[in-house]
């Protein structure tokens, strides 16, 4: 393994030029650049959305492709803050979870406050069971428990609601980046927080934090409609079981 590892070490050098780590990052340059490009974001979220309507953990099964490229790109954007330089990339970890999935996936805060004052109760007891949690972006208990998953209410407000959002934030902050302060992740921030602190840990820009908030905000406009519906046939339910 050492002659294996020395061998294509010392052709890199000789015939790249390169040491082997720069070797692969080359390989792999033009797929780190697509990853930050609107379609892929798109594509990730939908992915990740669509996959929990039958079960699976999205973002367990997505974030194995899409997270070395969001971390690869969150480091390149902190080198080159330290370096006095803007960043780069609009797509990195905290971008993913501190706009597209801020409250958990699917931006599910506004439908859980939505339950919280539901006629029926079941939906009102798991809004009150699931606020906390979904306030610190852990959501599972209002997705197995509604349950979102193959839930025909919903699937059309939580699989395309978050592309929208994905669309409208990827494209703030790569078209607007050059007339304003705002946005691109300067590094990485702690994440399961509220709406809009991480946000604005990792670009130390209030306005990043109220474009976080207004996610959730337009999020639970694009849930009402379909909640109110889920709502009507559970409470038939309930009449039916007295």
């Amino acid at each position: 393994e050492v002659l294996v590892a020395t061998g294509v070490a010392a052709l890199c050098q000789n015939i790249a030029g390169m040491v082997f780590p720069q070797v692969i990052m080359k390989v792999l340059a033009p797929a780190i650049a697509s990853m930050d490009s609107l379609p892929m974001v798109m594509l990730v979220v939908f992915l990740t959305q669509l996959l929990w309507m039958f079960g699976l953990h999205g973002p367990a099964i997505t974030s194995s492709v899409w997270a070395p490229f969001a971390i690869a790109n969150a480091t390149a954007n902190a080198a080159a803050v330290a370096a006095g330089q803007d960043p780069t990339h609009v797509f990195t970890f905290g971008f993913y979870y501190g706009f597209l999935q801020v409250s958990g996936s699917g931006i599910t805060l506004g439908l859980v406050l939505l339950m919280m004052f539901s006629k029926a109760k079941s939906l009102k007891t798991i809004g009150r069971v699931g606020i906390i949690p979904s306030l610190f972006g852990i959501n599972e208990p209002i997705i197995f428990g509604t349950p979102i998953i193959m839930n025909p209410f919903l699937m059309i407000p939580f699989v395309l609601g978050p592309v929208l959002i994905a669309a409208v934030n990827y494209l703030a902050m790569s078209t607007l980046f050059p007339y304003t302060t705002l946005f691109r992740s300067l590094w990485e921030a702690p994440g399961f927080l509220p709406p809009g602190f991480q946000a604005f840990l990792l670009t130390l820009d209030w306005k990043a934090a109220v474009m976080s908030v207004l996610n959730v905000v337009v999020m639970t406009v694009i849930y009402y409609p379909f909640f109110k519906m889920m709502e009507a046939d559970e409470l038939k339910k309930e009449m039916a079981g007295k």
